[in-house]
């Protein structure tokens, strides 16, 4: 009777990262990392982390490396880290990220006793933030059209609503 090796278990050690370099660049670093006696991976993994102890974030006027602030960011559940993150860093957040926010926030999942409701929930959350997001109002503005603060390059622009400024609304209602 043959045995089957079963296959080892996935380790949380690592995640993937596919990234394109410059072919150049590329063989460059595998010359530098068969000089330190590393992998690519190990160079490119060492050379990430020294990035990001050199810098910094300002919160409330402290400045802070990212990689300092990794225990205020960092969980393995996806949706505690948004959460995380849109708790310290909200400036950073896309807009699509924003309607997620308000999401979270209007349904009250950011309670403690509600987390593992907000973790199993959390991927339908996100396909309605980026349908609310898709469906968010498209203003001209100087003439080129904007959804969500940023440019909306599918929609021509023949077809977007000139923003009204509050100068323009005075002057046609007589003031």
């Amino acid at each position: 009777m043959t045995k089957t090796k079963k296959a080892a278990p996935k380790s949380n050690r690592s995640d993937n990262l596919n990234l394109r370099f410059e072919p150049r660049l590329k063989y460059l670093a595998g010359v530098a990392a068969r000089n330190e006696r590393r992998t690519l991976s190990q160079l490119i993994e060492n050379a990430v982390q020294e990035y990001l102890e050199k810098t910094f974030i300002t919160i409330f006027n402290k400045k802070m490396s990212v990689l300092s602030m990794s225990q205020e960011l960092w969980s393995v559940h996806e949706a505690d880290r948004f959460v995380m993150l849109a708790e310290t860093l909200e400036f950073l957040l896309t807009f699509e990220e924003e309607q997620l926010w308000a999401i979270i926030q209007e349904r009250e999942l950011v309670m403690p006793n509600r987390a593992e409701e907000l973790r199993a929930t959390f991927p339908a959350l996100r396909d309605e933030a980026l349908e609310r997001a898709a469906n968010a109002p498209i203003v001209s503005v100087g003439g080129f059209p904007f959804r969500g603060g940023k440019m909306d390059d599918t929609m021509p622009v023949s077809l977007v609503r000139p923003l009204k400024s509050s100068k323009a609304k005075q002057r046609g209602s007589g003031k």
